[in-house]
């Protein structure tokens, strides 16, 4: 998904969101490497990952 930026005279990001599950090994993100891979093979710009946690306190009524 591409958002243009606020408060700047050009520019775009795009953003991507994966869900990860939690391991306690370094392997556990060897899938992950390979799709960053995977995509970093089809641009000629490299890609930059970034990690977000979000903590929910509350949520209700989501059905």
């Amino acid at each position: 998904m591409w958002v243009p930026l606020s408060d700047a005279k050009s520019g775009r990001l795009h953003i991507r969101a994966t869900w990860l599950d939690l391991g306690d090994t370094a392997a556990s993100l060897d899938l992950q490497l390979e799709e960053i891979r995977a995509l970093q093979s089809k641009t000629k710009n490299p890609l930059h990952s970034a990690v977000l946690m979000v903590w929910v306190d509350s949520a209700k009524k989501l059905n």
